[in-house]
């Protein structure tokens, strides 16, 4: 199949993007597709990668355009600050105000919950292959679950009738954020809600934005029935993360928040993790923060044009600050590589 490696962008373990830079690659052997912003010490990464494909490589200019990122994080923190306190003071009615004001979805009170009789339709609304896939990826992420749970649960006996036991209890309950609206993401519904449902936390409350029309993507609705999740509501986006925090008059709090999310959900998290820990006696945990999605590709003439194209496509869909790169020595893999994601964004 060719050498084809991939590699994240930004420093390692950091939930949040450092200063960006653009890289400008002088070589004829080299291929860069799409200039992509980068994080200084990827940079670094590429120049070595680079290098070591051709020796004869000119020149990698890095500039700072840390001033014009796009991720303001002072400006973004604090406009998810008042949006958090905005929910925690108003409600339902905040949650509506600003369903209206970002989804461009007006809500009633009774709308904002998803009622069971949808949830069910939705199984008619799948194709057969559809929710045979989608069981199929339950199964799996259910049996390796369960693998995990009993592996953390254990007894070791010692001499003189010491016994030591590590015993696993699930949590009251867990709030799962599954990105929608333009998207659907069946499979992090299973992968936020499965786990869950294996360690018997009694409680899923799960919130995913509306589309347009007020309704939730039937592919997600059928994937909440086939695993059994009732609670769901059609709220995103920070407010969600706030009511799930705070509570609302039709949203109870819980006791953890997972699930990924663009870069204001990440934020609504991050703000959970670390500033209301101050200021509420018991507020809920949360799980990594997950950043924008970023790849880039390495790839020789042998690469597999398909298999790139779907690997792009497949990072870039999480979200329009989505990242994705690929370099290589092959002109002809770049023409197959953007041939390949032509066709495949016909069909998508």
């Amino acid at each position: 199949m060719g050498n084809c490696e991939k590699f994240p962008f930004g420093p390692i373990n950091s939930p949040r993007p450092g200063p960006t830079f653009e890289i400008d690659v002088a070589a004829p052997e080299i291929e860069v597709v799409k200039s992509s912003p980068l994080n200084v010490s990827m940079a670094v990464i590429i120049k070595k990668i680079i290098n070591s494909i051709n020796p004869k490589i000119e020149a990698i200019k890095i500039r700072d355009q840390h001033a014009q990122s796009i991720y303001n994080e002072k400006a973004l923190k604090s406009s998810i600050q008042k949006i958090m306190q905005s929910v925690k003071h108003d409600g339902d009615q905040a949650l509506i105000k600003l369903t209206e004001k970002f989804d461009k979805v007006k809500l009633d009170s009774n709308e904002i919950r998803v009622s069971e009789t949808e949830i069910q339709n939705a199984q008619n609304q799948v194709s057969d292959d559809f929710i045979d896939a989608i069981t199929f990826v339950k199964n799996r992420v259910e049996n390796l679950s369960k693998i995990t749970l009993d592996r953390l649960q254990y007894t070791y006996d010692q001499e003189k009738n010491i016994n030591i036991k590590s015993l696993v209890r699930p949590i009251d309950s867990v709030g799962c954020y599954v990105p929608g609206g333009s998207a659907s993401y069946p499979t992090t519904f299973i992968m936020s809600c499965v786990t869950s449902k294996v360690a018997q936390v009694p409680r899923i409350a799960v919130c995913i934005p509306p589309d347009l029309d007020k309704s939730i993507n039937a592919l997600t609705l059928a994937t909440a029935h086939l695993i059994g999740i009732k609670e769901i509501y059609r709220i995103g986006g920070a407010q969600a993360i706030a009511a799930l925090t705070y509570g609302t008059e039709s949203i109870k709090p819980v006791k953890k928040i997972v699930g990924p999310g663009n870069r204001y959900v990440t934020m609504a998290k991050m703000l959970v993790n670390q500033e209301l820990r101050v200021n509420m006696p018991f507020p809920p945990r949360i799980d990594l923060p997950a950043g924008p999605s970023e790849v880039l590709i390495i790839a020789d003439s042998y690469a597999n044009p398909r298999f790139i194209a779907l690997d792009m496509i497949a990072q870039a869909e999480h979200g329009v600050h989505s990242i994705v790169g690929l370099v290589t020595t092959s002109k002809q893999i770049v023409d197959k590589v953007i041939m390949e994601l032509t066709l495949s964004l016909i069909h998508i």
